[in-house]
């Protein structure tokens, strides 16, 4: 058995559902009503076991979703208070720029 993520895309009207795998773009198959729990509505992604055989993957179990729990770990970091300065911006000069500080003439090399 695989536990793979699943997203219910349609209901129907014998009690049924069609799920594809997360992020899939089409439905992969049918799982029974029965399977899931009560509230659940089109586009919940859910947790499911699955068998895989040669005719495809077949449902056999759905799992709720995992909560996400905020991360206790974490230390803020506070910096220096804001100051009243205006911040550090750079014009700069329209076109290409030619150095006019030559004088005209040939060049010498060397």
């Amino acid at each position: 058995m695989a536990r793979i993520e699943i997203e219910l895309t349609s209901s129907r009207p014998d009690g049924s559902w069609t799920w594809r795998a997360a992020g899939a773009r089409q439905p992969k198959g049918v799982l029974p009503g029965s399977l899931l729990p009560d509230g659940t509505k089109v586009g919940e992604v859910l947790r499911a076991e699955v068998e895989i055989d040669v005719d495809g993957m077949n449902v056999t179990s759905v799992l709720p979703s995992k909560a996400k729990k905020a991360d206790s770990n974490r230390i803020e970091v506070v910096g220096p208070p804001e100051r009243d300065r205006p911040p550090v911006t750079t014009d700069r000069a329209p076109g290409p720029r030619r150095d006019t500080d030559r004088a005209p003439g040939p060049r010498r090399d060397g």
